[in-house]
């Protein structure tokens, strides 16, 4: 048992060195050197390092066998995403809808790309419509699955770990409720970073597995700290800050065993908050992610039960969303015949 930290420590050394955490933290910093000669911040997409370490370094099965929708579906997100920005919907508004498209067309294409939400999401977060930022989405996304395809051709027909499954619809409108709901009202309120895209990421997972709640939330809110506070100390200089917070989630999440792509965004996205922002982006992001997290876990299994008593076909639903909430623990007590 006294050996359990030392162990640890070596598991992640070797981890961190390994030739997938060599080729994502390479594609990371591509992104944020393109970023710093072109002098344009819009060209950092904080959740390419969520993609990144998601496909190469966590493995993430479905990600990996459809790694062509990286090229796609993110893209895609990035440009409606502008778009919706233009149209000069009212801030409280938009997330909401950016995130029922997100959803649906997730759904629709048969996608479990979680990262598509914060693509549609972060220029409404930052209320941008330059097209540089879906331009670069673009240039990395398709970068990224031409590395895949190159470097990691051998793993198309045998990822690791079991395949995820959509959530049921009512789970899906469950998700959408809550964050959603929680979004419109932070933002009405002026709180801009309560609900941060990775956080909404991180969430839509909860609908697809039953990873431990304590864990996921820990992970998170570490790398909400690690950010804030390497940024805030090293402000500026955003090649360095990207490349500290990177390692730092990825060593976290490999100590945890808690492999989580929404942390490695949460980390980065700090490089994007204006200087004086800093600080209440930490304390703001943290508890939002607290109260999104804590909704999915313990609301959302309500919602979609409710939802799933009007529609026939979906009556297994609360179980899918139960799974991963309060509700799993009675389920389970009651063996089906």
């Amino acid at each position: 048992m006294a050996s359990a930290p030392s162990t640890n420590v070596r598991r992640v050394v070797s981890s961190l060195a390994s030739r997938e955490v060599i080729a994502a933290l390479s594609l990371i910093a591509a992104m944020v050197i393109t970023a710093q000669l072109l002098g344009r911040s819009e060209v950092v997409f904080p959740e390419f390092a969520a993609l990144c370490v998601g496909v190469l370094v966590y493995e993430i099965p479905r990600w990996r066998t459809s790694v062509w929708q990286i090229a796609v579906f993110p893209i895609a997100a990035a440009w409606i995403g502008i778009g919706l920005v233009a149209t000069g919907l009212p801030e409280p508004v938009t997330w909401p809808v950016a995130l029922a498209i997100a959803v649906v067309g997730l759904r629709l294409g048969n996608c479990h790309l979680g990262p598509t939400i914060s693509a549609i999401g972060l220029p409404v977060l930052l209320r941008t419509s330059s097209v540089v930022y879906p331009l670069s989405v673009t240039v990395f996304c398709a970068l990224l699955a031409l590395v895949f395809l190159v470097g990691y051709a051998d793993h198309l027909r045998g990822a690791h770990g079991p395949m995820l499954t959509h959530p049921a619809i009512s789970a899906s409108v469950a998700y959408w409720i809550t964050i959603g709901g929680i979004a419109l009202v932070a933002n009405a309120c002026g709180l801009q970073w309560f609900v941060v895209p990775p956080v909404a990421v991180a969430c839509f997972g909860i609908t697809q597995t039953g990873s431990p709640y304590g864990r996921r939330l820990g992970v998170m809110l570490a790398a909400a700290v690690i950010g804030g506070s390497i940024v805030h100390v090293l402000v500026g200089n955003i090649f360095i800050d990207v490349a500290i917070v990177s390692v730092a989630v990825i060593a976290v999440s490999q100590w945890y065993s808690m492999p989580l792509p929404p942390a490695s965004a949460l980390a980065v996205l700090p490089v994007l908050v204006p200087d004086g922002e800093l600080t209440i982006f930490a304390v703001t992001s943290s508890i939002g992610c607290i109260v999104c997290m804590t909704a999915m876990w313990w609301g959302a299994p309500q919602i979609a039960s409710a939802i799933a008593r009007f529609v026939p076909a979906e009556h297994s639903s609360a179980e899918l969303v139960g799974s991963v909430g309060p509700l799993s623990r009675r389920r389970r007590r009651t063996p089906r015949a």
